[in-house]
């Protein structure tokens, strides 16, 4: 059974191909391992959903090495859900999700990756970038008060438009957690680089 969801960034500055003295990642990295640590049980399984956008999706390549830099290994099953799914398809990897963590030994934590918005440039005109806070400031309270229903109603316009990585994964968890009360365990939000990064956790109530 799932008993916390963890929800990471994918900043591909993360990965170590793209390491440099500056370390440019280190706000999002201690972010993203103080949500892990807020609701992991010890040695529990890790189970990761993303998006699979690429041969390689960038989320599993950010995740799996933030897993390995964490001294927490390889995730115990990976739930990959394509950048055109249709509701249809959400439900049904969200039966996958709970499939998986089902069969899991042990409580389940359930590491969901995806970006926020994709900022618009400086040049780009105003509604645009008011378009783009607004749609991150939803997606951070959704995600501080542990409420998966604002996620559940991004729309696939919201995603194209404003290259929302992460709706379609945060989507499939919210169906996941049907019926299941979360509480906010860890928030935390920035938008270096143009590109909403939304880490947060989740510990489920019941």
């Amino acid at each position: 059974m799932i008993s916390g969801v963890v929800f990471w960034p994918q900043p591909p500055l993360l990965l170590p191909e793209y390491a440099s003295a500056a370390d440019l990642g280190a706000a999002v990295r201690r972010a993203a391992f103080e949500a892990l640590a807020a609701v992991r049980p010890e040695s529990g399984p890790v189970l990761l959903l993303t998006g699979a956008e690429r041969c390689a999706p960038l989320g599993e390549r950010v995740a799996r090495a933030l897993l390995q830099q964490a001294g927490v290994g390889e995730p115990d099953a990976v739930i990959r859900v394509a950048v055109d799914a249709d509701a249809a398809a959400v439900a049904e990897a969200a039966d996958r999700v709970r499939a998986a963590a089902a069969a899991a030994d042990g409580p389940v934590t359930l590491l969901v990756a995806g970006d926020g918005t994709a900022r618009a440039s400086v040049g780009a005109p105003e509604r645009a970038d008011l378009e783009t806070r607004a749609a991150d400031e939803r997606i951070a309270a959704a995600l501080a008060a542990a409420d998966p229903a604002p996620l559940a109603a991004l729309t696939a316009s919201e995603g194209a438009e404003l290259l929302i990585s992460g709706r379609l994964p945060w989507q499939v968890a919210a169906a996941a957690l049907t019926g299941r009360r979360p509480r906010s365990a860890y928030a935390w939000f920035d938008c270096p680089y143009e590109v909403g990064y939304h880490v947060a956790a989740w510990r489920m109530t019941e």
